[in-house]
């Protein structure tokens, strides 16, 4: 069960990977909807105003025209009346004077110098001034004027000049792109309240999908938190801690997680009848290098990682552990390369290659130096480590066994 997790776990984050995407496409759409509804009474009434306009370019030009006649129409009834009893009067109308004196001409037409055509001028005065009189009696006869449509007309365009100043624009043309980008505000707004609809489905199926996969992680570790437990407590017991205990809390967390929906605990205790608590409030520092060394020992054992780097995993360890400790990282070499920084010559010793890390004061400025160690080199470091005074014969013979051993 411990080498299928793995599997699991990635199924698992994929999912995870879309619930966070949708999730988060969730809140920015309630966000953008929150905003949208406290403007959107104020977009309706906007464009109610607008709508209820008569936002017409040519409709808006006539009722300007109207209103011009309207405010002038009695002028221009009694002028146009003027000039049809002109035209038409029984006594002295014009047409009737010009059509005598057309027949008349024409009578001495012939006798006139050059053939003049002055009859056939007048005659067409006269058809002109008919047609002109047969358009002013149609405006007189058929203009039945309302007292009350000039002030509904005004009023009409009264609404449309203070639209006009309200959103400072000179165009009817200009209210009606203004209108239009209300009325797709109100049509976004809509819009975004379904595609929050939508999204909460979405969210809703991947979730159902993620709480499965959460579920089968949260059994698998359930399971194998026993095996786990005990392999620690074996490793730990060739480290000198027989009677360690180590043992694997699980929780049931609220809410999803990258890793599921498990709080995982690891819980030590170094000596017998005390009782297990948390590792960072109980263990000791060589207790913990231990401990993680442990750990680490069988996670790399499940998962094919090229290098992994111990840095001081030895800390606090005594020499007879340090052997053992060599013991284990030697083992996990065999798979993996292990970088381990240590001050301990049995770990130092059990190394295939030697590296010496150390400082170089020059004047003012000091820097780190990296040196690959020779056999010999090799040697006389091991020794140092061994011997806190000066080096000698013994100590030297000492370095050499313990690399070669």
């Amino acid at each position: 069960s411990f080498v299928n997790k793995p599997m699991l776990l990635s199924d698992y984050q994929d999912i995870y990977i879309k619930y966070i995407e949708f999730s988060k496409k969730l809140t920015e759409l309630q966000q953008i909807s929150t905003k949208a509804s406290k403007d959107e009474d104020y977009f309706q009434f906007q464009f109610n105003e607008l709508n209820d306009a008569p936002l017409n370019v040519n409709e808006f030009e006539q009722l300007e025209e109207r209103a011009k006649y309207l405010e002038h129409a009695e002028e221009v009834q009694q002028i146009l009346l003027e000039a049809e009893n002109t035209l038409n009067n029984e006594n002295t109308s014009v047409i009737d004077s010009l059509q005598h004196i057309e027949n008349s001409i024409s009578k001495i037409n012939e006798y006139l110098i050059n053939n003049s055509n002055l009859s056939t001028r007048l005659g067409s005065v006269v058809i002109e001034l008919k047609d002109i009189l047969y358009e002013i009696e149609q405006l007189n006869n058929h203009d039945d004027i309302n007292p009350l449509e000039l002030q509904q007309i005004n009023d009409k365009l009264n609404n449309i000049y203070k639209l006009y100043q309200k959103h400072n624009v000179t165009s009817v043309g200009d209210l009606i792109k203004i209108r239009d980008d209300y009325e797709n505000k109100l049509l976004n707004i809509s819009s975004v309240d379904e595609e929050i609809i939508s999204t909460k489905k979405q969210l809703s199926a991947i979730e159902i999908k993620l709480n499965d996969k959460a579920s089968l992680l949260h059994k698998k570790r359930i399971n194998s938190a026993v095996s786990f437990s005990k392999s620690i407590k074996n490793i730990l017991s060739q480290l000198s801690m027989k009677d360690a205990e180590f043992a694997v809390d699980i929780e049931d967390l609220p809410n999803f997680t990258k890793t599921g929906k498990d709080k995982i605990l690891f819980k030590f205790s170094a000596n017998k009848g005390t009782e297990t608590n948390e590792i960072s409030k109980i263990a000791s520092g060589g207790e913990l290098s231990r401990l993680m060394l442990a750990i680490k020992s069988l996670i790399t054992k499940k998962q094919l990682l090229p290098t992994i780097i111990f840095d001081e995993i030895d800390s606090g360890v005594s020499g007879k552990v340090a052997g053992k400790v060599s013991g284990i990282l030697t083992e996990m070499a065999a798979k993996h390369q292990i970088i381990t920084i240590t001050h301990l010559p049995q770990i130092a010793s059990k190394a295939d290659c030697h590296y010496k890390v150390y400082k170089v004061t020059e004047k003012n400025s000091t820097s780190s130096v990296i040196k690959k160690l020779d056999t010999e080199s090799r040697i006389k470091e091991i020794a140092e480590m061994l011997s806190s005074e000066k080096i000698t014969d013994t100590t030297l013979k000492a370095a050499r066994e313990l690399i070669e051993k």
